[in-house]
């Protein structure tokens, strides 16, 4: 029988936390990676913050690193690569979206205007 308050013997109740179902991204080493691998994850770093500061209704900034983002990829030539071509289809897509949006804003601003 197990001790405490708890299912699996957890002394302050409730059940455990465990990492059981946890899934971590991937790391470099301490060197990081390099090369074009280097490019690509940083690429994707930059992909996650942008859509990351868009979710939080701060277009300009979003603006700024998924347009890195797409810098990075098309200086580097890595836009006709498989994971190259995925983060350069997510990051333009974002931009579109930004686009779409302040289009759809200008054009309630000129309607509220006259």
């Amino acid at each position: 029988m197990p001790r405490g308050g708890g299912p699996r013997g957890n002394p302050r109740g409730g059940k455990g936390r465990g990492r059981r179902g946890a899934r971590e991204q991937p790391k470099p080493s301490d060197d990081g990676p390099a090369g074009p691998e280097a490019v690509l994850w940083e690429a994707e770093a930059q992909l996650e913050r942008g859509e990351r500061k868009l979710r939080d209704k701060e277009p300009a900034k979003a603006r700024a690193m998924l347009t890195q983002a797409v810098e990075m990829l098309e200086q580097a030539g890595l836009v006709n690569t498989p994971r190259g071509c995925l983060l350069f289809a997510a990051a333009t897509g974002s931009l579109l979206q930004i686009d779409a949006d302040e289009v759809r804003l200008a054009g309630w601003a000129r309607r509220g205007a006259s």
